[in-house]
């Protein structure tokens, strides 16, 4: 994680969550990402990169743009669908040792943060019983 964080512009630290401690949380004047990195890309660690980034996402101090998950190879092509749909990227390294960013699409993300944020108009007409 050290090599990735090295290649970032910006702030980068750890912030503690209910859900949790992150990666990393990555500040520039474009994004608020979070970073949920794993030692294997194998797809357990595909579904609990998943799995904890959308649990702290609703936490972030600002309003986060990007969730990504690092892995240090390439997941298998299933698993990185698997993150897209969920509008996170995927970030491996290469066999040249440099970062490769799998972005999601930029709709797909829209539409998670809109969901992350509470923008999706889910509880409307819902009502406490």
């Amino acid at each position: 994680m050290q090599s990735y964080q090295a290649t970032l512009s910006g702030t980068a630290a750890r912030i503690r969550t209910p859900a949790g401690i992150t990666d990393l949380y990555v500040v520039t004047p474009d994004d608020v990402e979070i970073v949920e990195a794993k030692r294997s890309a194998e797809h357990a660690f595909v579904r609990q990169a998943l799995g904890q980034l959308l649990d702290y996402a609703p936490h972030s101090p600002q309003p986060v743009t990007r969730l990504t998950g690092l892995f240090p190879t390439r997941p298998a092509d299933a698993d990185v669908r698997l993150l897209h749909r969920y509008g996170i990227d995927c970030v491996h390294k290469s066999e040249s040792g440099a970062f490769v960013r799998l972005p999601a699409s930029a709709p797909q993300r829209e539409a998670m943060m809109k969901i992350i944020h509470g923008d999706d108009g889910a509880d409307e007409g819902l009502s406490v019983i």
